[in-house]
């Protein structure tokens, strides 16, 4: 089973703490804190025409939030 600590940005098994099943995480990738800086920073060095977008679109550039398929308890981040 994984740490909530190694989760990285992938489903992986673990144990749910609040309904303690063997689970797989369900992913859910949000826009973070950081995200709008680097929009704003693609911007502002010539990323218009869109390109400035991409950072809302790639999950890699995203928070990652972790659920669990059968309880929907928020497990982490």
């Amino acid at each position: 089973m994984a740490n909530l600590e190694k989760l990285g940005h992938q489903s992986q098994a673990t144990v749910c703490s609040s309904c303690q099943q063997k689970i797989i995480t369900v992913v859910i990738y949000e826009a973070g804190y950081i995200t709008p800086f680097i929009t704003l920073f693609i911007c502002l060095f010539g990323g218009f025409l869109g390109c400035c977008l991409i950072p809302l679109c790639v999950s890699s550039c995203q928070d990652t939030m972790y659920t669990c398929p059968s309880c929907n308890n928020y497990i982490g981040q």
